[in-house]
């Protein structure tokens, strides 16, 4: 249990909101908490994040969406994404764990394995995990 709540002291949330129709410039909004456990606070691995939508062939589902940082990433850490649509309800998740530093402004590829229908995307959720220290 200690372990687990050592861990959870070194989580960092990136919260991307991405409002907009699939054919236009995404709105972002970027939202960074920072966490703390025990003594000290850990600062979020990075500040923002801009979110690029990648359809299926037929451009009409949700295969993936690459995600880029304004800092680099080192290897260990977890990002996931969620796909909501416009009442909420969570239509796919996907998560890439880093298995190499990633420098800042390259692409992290989140794959959404039920692939939802563009059209019903209204909003994507983005949360980083740091590497297990």
């Amino acid at each position: 249990m200690r372990k687990f709540k050592a861990l959870m002291g070194f989580i960092l949330m990136v919260s991307v909101l991405l409002i907009g129709t699939v054919m236009a410039i995404p709105t972002l909004t970027v939202t960074v908490q920072k966490a703390a456990m025990g003594e000290g606070t850990i600062n979020p691995p990075a500040q923002n994040a801009s979110v690029n939508l990648i359809p299926t062939a037929d451009g009409q589902s949700l295969d993936s969406v690459d995600v880029k940082f304004d800092q680099d990433l080192e290897a260990g850490a977890v990002v996931y994404a969620y796909a909501y649509d416009s009442n909420g309800t969570l239509l796919d998740s996907g998560s890439t764990t880093l298995q190499a530093n990633v420098a800042a402004g390259n692409p992290i590829n989140v794959d959404m394995p039920n692939d939802p229908a563009l059209i019903d995307v209204a909003k994507i959720q983005v949360i980083v995990f740091g590497p297990q220290l």
